[in-house]
């Protein structure tokens, strides 16, 4: 069974260039993107000093509850290497289901593009977190609010471009593996009229 979301278009060009054009395009740039975040975090982590206090861990982490009052959140801080740590993660993974997207874009198998697909749903739905937050952060200047969204307007639809791209030609390509089988299945329902055009 094929992945399929039925809301969202399916282009069958890139502008002048076919939908396998935009994918490697488009798929070529993040995997540029995506090293040179990574070899950034890489360098970053490794000269990092963390300074690991047991004393202020464990008032970083400390929730204090008391009766009849709300837990005060405020003095809760994420470690920055642990946040570092993470993204090099997803970077390398997302990484990985770029080139298994481009391998699959190559040899035209739609599967190795899924991975991506599934991936960059999740970013976008990051991305529109990130940039609401941005905006409420920020909301006392009004001018700088309405750049932060304006730019993250821009972003949130590049990605869902590109998105839309690697969907589509995941689209083709599963139509194009799906046409054989119902040929087949045709000939199977009528094997005498198969029968009588191969002979004629």
């Amino acid at each position: 069974m094929s992945f399929k979301v039925k809301c969202v278009p399916v282009i069958h060009k890139v502008c002048c260039c076919s939908l396998r054009c935009g994918t490697f395009v488009a798929g070529t740039i993040m995997l540029i993107l995506d090293m040179v975040s990574l070899v950034r975090d890489s360098i970053e982590l490794s000269t990092m000093e963390v300074k690991e206090d047991k004393e202020n861990k464990e008032q970083d982490f400390k929730f204090e509850e008391e009766n009849d009052k709300e837990q005060d959140f405020s003095d809760f801080k994420l470690d920055l290497r642990d946040l570092t740590i993470a993204q090099t993660v997803y970077t390398a993974v997302d990484i990985l289901t770029i080139i298994l997207l481009l391998y699959g874009a190559c040899k035209e198998k739609a599967g190795c593009l899924l991975p991506q697909v599934i991936l960059m749903m999740y970013d976008i739905v990051y991305l529109l977190v990130i940039v609401v937050l941005l905006g409420v952060d920020v909301k006392d200047n009004a001018l700088l609010t309405f750049g932060v969204l304006l730019v993250g307007a821009l972003f949130v639809g590049l990605f869902m471009y590109v998105w839309v791209i690697f969907y589509s030609y995941y689209r083709q390509l599963e139509k194009r593996r799906a046409e054989p089988r119902d040929s087949m299945n045709l000939r199977d329902e009528h094997p005498t009229e198969s029968l009588y055009n191969n002979t004629a």
